[in-house]
């Protein structure tokens, strides 16, 4: 069984607290690839106000400037939390299966469909089957 360590809540709650104080999206990115921009869903210029100094008196250059600071390191984060939540969710999903637990093989039906065949030739789609199928190697590994 994998062992998982969740984001604790204070920490979700700062970045909640980052995504809201941020001017509301969507973020779109345009102009030369030498001097790009980030334009709000009014098209205003979310760069001009960060990268001139020039504060507007909402404070959303400060703000936004933030918002995109932390992305760096919070995506990283929530991005590796999704998929060990997957692979928990998956393994839940797997140790409940009668299929599973008696060793019947998954067949690819392609298009990405998958079923367990079993001795006898029968097919049982435990709903698990699509998304293990899908997993990378090391975490179908830790399927037992």
């Amino acid at each position: 069984m994998t062992t998982h360590t969740p984001i604790p809540d204070a920490e979700l709650n700062e970045m909640e607290a980052e995504v809201n104080g941020a001017t509301e999206g969507p973020w779109d990115v345009s102009g030369h690839p030498a001097d790009p921009e980030i334009r709000d869903s009014r098209e205003w210029l979310i760069t001009n106000q960060i990268c001139s100094g020039v504060e507007n008196e909402d404070d959303s250059g400060t703000r936004n400037a933030a918002f995109i600071s932390a992305s760096r390191t919070n995506l990283p984060r929530l991005i590796a939390e999704v998929r060990a939540l997957r692979v928990v969710i998956l393994e839940k999903l797997h140790d409940d299966c009668h299929a599973c637990r008696d060793g019947w093989p998954i067949s690819d039906f392609g298009g990405g469909l998958y079923s367990h065949k079993s001795p006898e030739g029968d097919f049982d789609n435990c709903h698990a089957c699509d998304l293990v199928a899908a997993l990378p190697a090391p975490a179908k590994a830790n399927l037992k």
